[in-house]
């Protein structure tokens, strides 16, 4: 006698690794293609017992022997196959998993918010099967899609889904177009060839030389040509080399020089020390923007140096906190506050390069240009979007733009001006210009 080859192998069920929910459905379908299938209505009881004992020979069979054991003590005094299968399926169904309360559930479904390194079919995946257990009945598409739309990272993607009613389906195609979009608009810009821009540069060998004025005006060869309009700057200190505040601001003028060991001056500016060593000049592409001081410090990282003062502002109408640096050239943004606050404004190439002083090179992601809000003012200012950092820097360039309320600013003390104090400062100044 021929025997029908059985169709799958189904293997047997182990708790730790698959819900006996899900075990028992792949179960049924292995009944169906085998075809041990249900009776037909108007069949006898003796058929209706003689398909069920088959089910539960094979669901015996294969379910493997720990699972069998558990069944057995479920089961006892009686023996499972003298059970009918949907007996036996609702008894392991009830054991493994037992009946959970409603309330708590939804509970934790509405603590279901998308992690920061999740992407949105994670998530939507994630909270579906949070859903599975809450009972939602015909609420369940509703349910998701305004769990989605209220936990999704992505501020600028909410707006979108706030502006009309959608599906939970609808939602999630356009979440998931937002952020493939996002992240495409990124990948693009890094392979980008820069565009030619107008920037300021301040390079080594564009430091003006304040000791040099009377030396060399006989000398109309040593004379270095003018810079352009757009590139002149203010009167350069002598510490750091650096333009843009005044010598008691400067940040530098008590760093120990590591050539002459003197202190008031960085190695890079030093005039004395190794005068009669060959020395290499600095020299920067005119696409170059020089950081007057160290990358690890604007990006707020293992820094000896971290400036106080916060600047409390909008930007895209986000409440911000922005640490004024007024050391650096440019406004900073990370690509995680470009990702979670502003990926609505697509990225524009840029050809500026950031260089620190120890001539380490960063390559910009971007520029954007953004709506800032402060004190009732509004302004839209550029903003340069880089790979890392962790928080946004309010560079020389929106200073510019935007009057401060230096009395009012978070970190700024001022300071009272009496006659000792006033007297006090003039001779550390004295001391340090002698």
């Amino acid at each position: 006698m021929s025997s029908t080859p059985l169709f799958g192998v189904l293997g047997e069920f182990g708790s730790s690794t698959v819900l006996f929910t899900a075990y028992s459905e792949r179960l049924k379908q292995y009944f169906i293609a085998n075809s041990i299938r249900p009776c037909p209505a108007d069949a006898t009881q003796e058929l209706l017992a003689a398909a069920d004992k088959k089910k539960v020979a094979v669901f015996i069979s294969v379910i493997g022997k720990k699972s069998y054991a558990t069944l057995r003590d479920l089961c006892g005094p009686d023996s499972p196959k003298d059970k009918s299968f949907s007996e036996l399926c609702e008894m392991l169904r009830t054991h493994y998993k037992p009946k959970r309360l409603v309330v708590a559930e939804t509970y934790r479904f509405h603590r279901c918010i998308q992690e920061e390194n999740e992407n949105v079919s994670d998530y939507s995946a994630r909270l579906r099967h949070y859903a599975s257990t809450c009972d939602f009945g015909q609420f369940l598409n509703r349910s998701l899609r305004d769990q989605f739309i209220c936990e999704i990272r992505n501020s600028a993607t909410r707006k979108k889904l706030l502006n009309e009613d959608r599906t939970f389906q609808d939602v999630l195609k356009m979440a998931i177009a937002d952020e493939v979009a996002s992240k495409e608009t990124l990948g693009f810009q890094n392979n980008t060839k820069p565009v030619n821009e107008s920037v300021h540069t301040v390079g080594r060998n564009q430091i003006p030389d304040k000791f040099s004025n009377s030396r060399n005006t006989s000398n109309s060869n040593n004379l270095r040509p003018p810079l352009p309009t757009a590139q002149k700057f203010s009167y350069s200190w002598y510490s750091c080399g650096g333009t843009g505040h005044s010598r008691a601001q400067c940040r530098f003028r008590n760093v120990v020089c590591s050539r002459c060991k003197r202190t008031g001056h960085v190695a890079r500016v030093c005039k004395r020390g190794n005068m009669q060593n060959n020395f290499v000049e600095q020299k920067l592409s005119s696409d170059d923007v020089f950081l007057e001081e160290e990358l690890f410090t604007v990006f707020d990282v293992n820094s000896l140096y971290k400036s106080e003062i916060s600047v409390p502002l909008k930007i895209e109408n986000q409440e911000c906190s922005l640490q004024l640096d007024t050391g650096c050239a440019l406004s900073l943004a990370p690509q995680t506050f470009y990702e979670q606050f502003c990926s609505h404004i697509p990225l524009k190439p840029t050809a500026v390069r950031l260089s620190t002083y120890t001539g380490e090179k960063i390559q910009p992601l971007g520029q954007i240009n953004v709506n800032v809000t402060y004190a009732a003012t509004q302004h839209s200012l550029p903003l340069l979007v880089v790979p890392q950092g962790s928080g946004v820097l309010f560079g020389r360039n929106w200073l510019r733009c935007i009057k401060l309320d230096w009395n009012n600013l978070p970190g700024i003390e001022l300071p009272s001006f009496t006659t000792t104090a006033t007297c006090s400062k003039i001779s550390e100044n004295k001391n340090t210009l002698d």
